[in-house]
């Protein structure tokens, strides 16, 4: 990882932080001038997607299992299980 992307929320103090204690760019993305509510942040929008659908996913969302490789493994599963279903959607 090189660049960690920030909205607005994180202007003060975490940049020189960042700069001081790690080797990470900090990339703060602002929204449009003149734009009030929510705005999409590039990027941004496709993890939280992804983290929503896994919460979504039966066997990811369920933290019954203590090893970390066990829970990984679902989330790879559930991610074929995803990719097969757009491949060869149901009729």
């Amino acid at each position: 990882m090189q660049e960690v992307r920030v909205d607005e929320g994180y202007k003060s103090g975490l940049s020189a932080w960042m700069e001081k204690n790690t080797k990470l760019k900090l990339n703060i993305i602002e929204k449009p001038v003149g734009q009030k509510g929510f705005a999409v942040i590039p990027k941004r929008w496709v993890v939280e997607r992804s983290i929503a659908w896994a919460g979504r996913n039966r066997l990811a969302s369920r933290e019954y299992n203590r090893n970390q490789d066990v829970s990984e493994s679902f989330i790879y599963l559930g991610s074929i299980a995803m990719l097969l279903n757009r491949l060869h959607p149901k009729e």
